[in-house]
């Protein structure tokens, strides 16, 4: 084995650090990595001539240099999991994939790239590719500018979603049938909340006969159901969702499956059916606590709670709530953690324990307010206004009622000030000294 042989393994090794089981569970071959550097050393023949000074310098850059690839992919993939917990499998597959092509990739501008974005400059990486793909189609390589382009997408996903649609947009253009494009178009417009465009990317690649039965189509039904989820219409989110869950079924996806009856159990807690949802959140609940799937498994148990909270078994809801705070205070969700905490906090007051109810609201409040949710704070404040009320401490309950509306008002939200100025109404704030 000649030492160029030898690096370029041990680089492909670094690029390939990423792959999945069947299951659609991570694998983090760091220490096979590291085994292979070991035994190979350890067949070097003896003899070999020491480097001079500059050939062991270059040595000393690749290796920092694929420490910092290495080092990109493995925080690429943790934002990924972090930020979009219940993105499907193909979705998240594909993303990082298009990441690790940079890094296995000859072009040495594409690994320049990479590492720009390691050491957080994002912009520059982003800047280096668009400039890779301006040159490729310049010289009529369109082939490549649509990797190129979509390798940017990628990259770009999570942290500057403008930057990604421009990317996919324009790798559209050159392959308009490309369904991870496509599927992260509709994600992307999902994302920002522009429901008929996103709609209509998700139903391209679902009624595509080109993809029936495959990974894509039942992703993109998937995303439809959530879509009917969001804007109220239960009956069509069963109906995509079943679909979803058909396909994924077919395809032996059980991170999939899971969602499905995730979304399924959701479904029924906003039609009131505490049995349906029950079921579904169940099963959910065992594919994920199988597959080892953490923030799902959080997710549904905070569900579960809920559904348990409404059927006024504070004890069960209180275990599932507990459990799912442990959960995403051991993934460092803050965002999950902050809804959990408020649901525990409805949960002990429901039960008539008042002082945890507004520990709890304190603690949700305090996390909110690091990630300016503005209208939730507000809610909070509302409840620690309900919490003081039955106390029978009417000038703290008005005083927080106030400081909701105060809330409500800055960020336009006309409800909230309509229910929480009714609740001062009833107890006669007016009476009551600011």
């Amino acid at each position: 084995m000649t030492m160029l042989t030898y690096q370029r393994q041990l680089f492909s090794s670094a690029a390939g650090w990423l792959r999945r089981k069947p299951d659609g569970r991570l694998l983090w071959p760091t220490f096979t990595v590291l085994l292979a550097v070991i035994f190979v050393a350890a067949l070097l023949p003896s003899g070999v001539p020491l480097m001079d000074e500059a050939a062991r310098e270059r040595l000393r850059q690749q290796a920092e240099e694929q420490q910092l690839i290495a080092r990109a992919q493995a925080a690429y993939a943790l934002e990924i999991e972090r930020a979009l917990p219940d993105l499907d499998p193909v979705t998240l597959d594909t993303l990082i994939n298009n990441l690790s092509v940079l890094a296995e990739n000859e072009i040495a501008d594409k690994r320049a790239a990479l590492v720009s974005f390691a050491n957080g400059d994002r912009d520059a990486a982003l800047g280096t590719l668009a400039a890779i793909a301006t040159a490729q189609r310049n010289e009529g390589n369109t082939d490549a500018a649509f990797e190129t382009l979509s390798e940017a997408g990628a990259l770009a996903f999570l942290f500057a979603p403008t930057a990604s649609y421009r990317a996919y947009t324009e790798a559209l253009k050159i392959n308009e049938d490309d369904p991870a494009v496509r599927y992260h178009l509709g994600l992307l417009f999902q994302q920002a909340r522009e429901v008929e465009n996103s709609q209509a990317q998700f139903k391209s690649l679902a009624d595509d006969p080109a993809f029936d039965g495959t990974a894509w189509q039942a992703a993109a039904e998937g995303n439809l159901g959530i879509l009917a989820i969001q804007s109220g219409n239960m009956a069509l989110a069963e109906y995509h969702v079943l679909k979803s869950l058909q396909y994924n079924e077919k395809l032996q996806r059980p991170k999939a499956i899971g969602l499905q009856h995730a979304n399924l159990g959701v479904i029924g807690i906003s039609r009131g059916d505490a049995d349906a949802a029950l079921s579904y959140l169940k099963k959910a609940l065992e594919i994920f606590e199988r597959i080892d799937e953490k923030a799902n498994l959080a997710r549904t148990l905070g569900n579960l709670g809920i559904v348990a909270q409404s059927q006024q078994d504070f004890e069960t809801a209180e275990e599932y709530l507990a459990r799912s705070i442990d959960l995403f205070r051991s993934l460092q969700d803050q965002r999950g953690l902050a809804m959990q905490l408020g649901v525990m906090a409805r949960t002990k007051r429901l039960n008539g324990d008042l002082t945890e109810a507004e520990n709890y609201y304190r603690q949700s409040i305090s996390l909110n307010d690091q990630l300016g949710n503005e209208l939730i704070i507000g809610a909070q404040y509302a409840s620690l206004g309900g919490i003081e009320y039955d106390r029978q401490n009417l000038a703290a309950a008005c005083s927080y009622w106030r400081e909701a509306i105060n809330i409500f008002e800055q960020v336009g939200s006309d409800d909230g000030q309509t229910q929480v100025n009714s609740l001062m109404e009833q107890a006669n704030c007016t009476a009551v000294q600011n």
